[in-house]
């Protein structure tokens, strides 16, 4: 178990080079696999997911959110940090409203 001294930052995750290894962060603590290895059912099922996500979200009365895919990277939590790459998800309105133009990552549940 990660002791508080050695618990990791958003920062320092996305300083790591890339170099075809998953990492996210879990409570401060820094977790790892190999780079999952993409597959014709696992696209078929991000974009049935994403058709279905992006059909209802039309239906939505504005403001609206937004449906992201391909690992898009989403801070769960601070103090310890929480950030993690998602296949698809919807991001709402209120979390759309509250990052900043120069972000690359959400901030915010989606």
């Amino acid at each position: 178990m990660a002791t508080a001294s050695s618990l990791m930052t958003t920062e320092e995750l996305l300083a790591i080079p890339e170099d075809g290894t998953d990492r996210w962060l879990v409570a401060g603590e820094l977790r790892e696999r190999p780079m999952t290895r993409r597959n014709r059912f696992h696209s078929r099922m991000m974009t049935r997911v994403t058709k279905f996500l992006d059909n209802w979200l039309d239906e939505q009365p504005e403001p609206r959110g937004q449906v992201l895919v391909g690992e898009a990277g989403v801070i769960l939590g601070h103090d310890p940090d929480t950030t993690v790459g998602i296949d698809v998800t919807y991001i709402s309105a209120e979390v759309m409203l509250r990052q900043t133009e120069d972000s690359t990552l959400i901030d915010g549940v989606p």
